[in-house]
């Protein structure tokens, strides 16, 4: 559902830098700017026409098909069981091995991952891995360099004219990985069937609701799915904070973590991929971390990776010390002390008519 090579660019670059630019002017000339060249691309029309047909559906849907309290619910339950395929499962399980599952885990995961309708795990995770590997460049295939629409949805619709080298990473322990590569077999039917046909059934077949079960619990849930999960690629580039490194796009923010099921505070995760958590305070809103906890109380999850502390401390040092260093680069000293003219005393006393 996707294309297989980045879009040919054109580097900009900051020809007004200073004489004695600051570390963000630095960084900023070092990570420059991709300009998209979407004249040389070609759109890919399968994915064009799905985007397309199901974002319009899902709009008839909410102005024009009534919601019912038992579809609502019905959607909201598999909105999480699917947000918590990505999450949970193709993000923190299969991209980073960020823990170890169960194979009742891993296979409810794989199922609802299906149900998201994003690719199957092997073909997700290999993207992946390649945006983590090369992140913001151009072998980034969602690189926020390359601006918000291409990061969000961008890279989906477009592809170069002329073909390409494919971009190769690890990914053996995915191909090896029996539930991967059974997903990966069945995934032309499986992923219509849970997110389409399922939802369907289940409201049409419980309460009478065919209706309402195609369109919210199906193709609106679907769509909702869709454009969550997009926005780690996008807005997680883009807003917040970079609280433990600076050198590249992800940023750390409450409002991209509700959104994105608790996927928001970016930054940290780009700097500890291996962590499970994307919030590590109890206070942050990171639902896929309390799941994959609870799962971990009973026993369907083990191995639960976290960096120590003292790791995690460093890197926030490192950036207080940082933007403590741009305070003072902002300040009017005055003439530093080396500069200040030299005078004997008796020139002091005569100046100031000192008697």
């Amino acid at each position: 559902m996707a294309p297989r090579n980045n879009a040919e660019i054109e580097h900009g670059s900051d020809e007004n830098l200073a004489a004695h630019p600051s570390p963000l002017a630095e960084k900023q000339a070092a990570n420059p700017r991709i300009i998209v060249n979407y004249s040389k691309m070609q759109l890919q029309w399968i994915n064009v026409g799905f985007f397309s047909v199901t974002t319009l559906l899902a709009i008839y849907g909410a102005f024009f098909v009534t919601f019912r309290r038992e579809t609502l619910l019905c959607m909201s339950i598999l909105y999480a069981a699917t947000m918590l395929g990505i999450t949970a499962g193709y993000h923190r399980l299969w991209s980073h091995r960020a823990y170890e599952a169960t194979a009742p885990l891993r296979s409810f995961l794989a199922l609802a991952g299906a149900g998201a309708f994003q690719g199957s795990i092997l073909w997700w995770c290999r993207h992946h891995r390649v945006h983590h590997r090369w992140t913001d460049t151009d072998r980034d295939p969602y690189s926020a360099q390359k601006g918000l629409f291409w990061s969000h949805i961008g890279w989906l619709l477009f592809t170069k004219q002329e073909t390409s080298s494919r971009v190769h990473i690890y990914s053996h322990d995915l191909e090896q990985d029996p539930v991967v590569a059974w997903q990966h077999r069945n995934y032309v039917w499986l992923a219509p069937t849970i997110s389409l046909a399922l939802p369907t059934l289940l409201a049409g077949l419980g309460w009478g609701d065919w209706q309402g079960g195609f369109f919210h619990a199906a193709i609106l849930r679907m769509t909702l799915t869709h454009h969550a999960t997009f926005c780690v690629n996008s807005l997680a580039h883009y807003l917040g904070e970079a609280n433990y490194d600076d050198e590249r796009t992800p940023r750390d923010h409450i409002v991209t973590a509700v959104i994105t099921f608790g996927e928001g505070y970016h930054n940290f995760h780009h700097e500890f991929p291996r962590d499970y958590r994307n919030a590590i305070r109890w206070w942050q809103f990171d639902p896929t971390k309390w799941f994959i906890w609870s799962c971990s109380r009973v026993g369907l999850v083990h191995g639960l990776r976290r960096f120590p502390e003292n790791e995690l401390h460093k890197a926030r040092v490192l950036m207080a010390t940082k933007r403590l260093e741009e305070e003072k680069r902002r300040i009017n000293w005055g003439q530093p002390v080396h500069e200040l003219p030299h005078i004997t005393w008796d020139e002091c006393r005569r100046r100031n008519h000192y008697r």
